[in-house]
């Protein structure tokens, strides 16, 4: 199943990854022109092609698979200049065109995690935007103090741009590992590429911080073993980029309150270690003031987070409207709200209180089969927004699952029951406007 799933642009991928890594592996440290010029920048160019490919496959409509190409780009892209304009000793002077495409890489990764928010998540964007911010901030604070030798052998002198870059590369490690779990969190990803891309991240930012660690005493060359993890993370992005472009909507789960409150919770836990830890030995100042952040973040969400948890279990995920549960609820309280106002008035009691209409789509499951699942998704949310725009104002629209819809009319008779499905089915056979 894997192999079948596996294009050949990937397996070529591999092959040069493993080759390029057995070759290192056997060189051992020190640059070898071979192995760390031809073997590292055909096993780098080679995956960004697979992205390539990936973004030509999806005929180029997904802003997001473009964002992450053109990101994979910019840093094989850095790799090859600093492989070329190293001096002898196999260091490049900082900052340098390099470093321009490494915060390329980052700066459009971000950009197009952003645009998979948008579009995954349509209207319960903002609280993983929110939440996001509350797990970078805690990841910061904790890497503050880890970080700390490097940016405290600055001294006197004070940071240099290498070492302001060099510490640079895990925060923003951090904000993409940040968005990545707050996605999982708000609606529980579960397709295997979101796994190679937390995975090939989880590698880069290691390799980030192993990195910065060495910058306080220039440990690193073209050549070290940082390379490899390099090399193996951007595979496994480029990995995600492959299998998000063959595959439609991931599956999701309903949000929890659990899982609404484990990242809050756990930059929550950071913060406070770090703030007990400045009270019994020194902590950076700028520890601390991300610690104190990091807990105003967390807190300020808590007032209406329960709203909000409330609201994302009776909202369809896909078009945003009422899921079943809701409908079944609000459909309940109506009715008992009608039955009481007719046994109060006995002038309305043989009045129509309202009109239920349940309908699906007629060969809905052909163009999941023919167009792909990505395509009857974009359908259902246009024929919710038809239904939406036929309804009067106090009518109840809800998706009860698949290709089903339902709507309860308030107040109508049977006359105006009928107009009202004759409006729907002029609305859903009438063309795109």
């Amino acid at each position: 199943m894997v192999f079948r799933r596996t294009g050949l642009p990937v397996v070529v991928m591999a092959l040069a990854l493993v080759g390029y890594l057995a070759g290192r592996m056997l060189h051992g440290d020190g640059f070898d022109a071979v192995v760390d010029g031809w073997l590292a920048a055909a096993t780098g160019w080679t995956t960004a092609a697979v992205c390539w490919l990936a973004l030509r496959r999806s005929a180029g409509v997904r802003i997001e698979y473009a964002l992450a190409t053109v990101a994979v780009t910019a840093t094989v892209a850095g790799d090859t200049y600093y492989t070329l304009a190293q001096d002898e000793s196999g260091v490049l002077p900082s900052p340098s065109l390099a470093d321009l495409g490494y915060m390329l890489f980052y700066a459009l990764m971000l950009l197009a995690l952003i645009v998979v928010v948008g579009k995954r998540l349509q209207g319960a964007a903002w609280p993983v935007f929110l939440d996001s911010a509350v797990a970078a901030c805690g990841a910061a604070t904790v890497l503050a103090v880890v970080l700390e030798p490097v940016v405290g052998s600055s001294g006197e002198a004070g940071l240099s741009a290498r070492t302001v870059i060099a510490v640079a590369y895990p925060l923003f490690d951090l904000m993409l590992i940040a968005v990545v779990a707050a996605i999982f969190a708000a609606r529980g990803e579960t397709d295997g590429h979101w796994a190679a891309l937390v995975v090939g991240l989880l590698i880069f930012a290691a390799a980030d911080v192993v990195f910065a660690l060495g910058e306080a005493s220039g440990a690193y060359s073209v050549g070290s073993t940082l390379d490899m993890a390099w090399a193996v993370g951007i595979a496994l992005i480029a990995v995600w980029v492959d299998r998000a472009s063959r595959a439609g909507q991931p599956r999701r789960r309903r949000r929890t309150a659990h899982q609404a409150l484990l990242l809050p919770g756990a930059a929550t836990a950071a913060a406070l270690a770090v703030l007990l830890l400045g009270s019994e030995q020194h902590v950076p100042v700028y520890a601390l003031v991300l610690a104190s952040a990091t807990l105003v973040l967390a807190a300020v969400p808590m007032a209406f987070r329960h709203r909000l948890l409330r609201k994302l279990a009776r909202t369809d995920d896909l078009t945003g409207l009422f899921n079943r549960r809701a409908f079944h609820d609000d459909c309940v309280q109506r009715l008992a709200a009608a039955a009481a106002a007719a046994a109060a008035a006995v002038a309305g009691a043989g009045k129509r209180s309202g009109a239920l209409l349940l309908l699906d789509l007629d060969r809905f499951k052909e163009i999941n089969d023919s167009l792909g699942h990505e395509a009857g998704d974009r359908l259902l949310v246009q024929v919710g927004e038809r239904l939406s725009r036929s309804l009067r104002a106090g009518d109840l629209l809800a998706r009860l699952g698949g290709d089903e819809f339902a709507v309860l009319l308030n107040g109508s008779s049977a006359d105006e029951a009928d107009a009202v499905a004759r409006k729907i089915r002029d609305a859903l056979a009438g063309g795109s406007r």
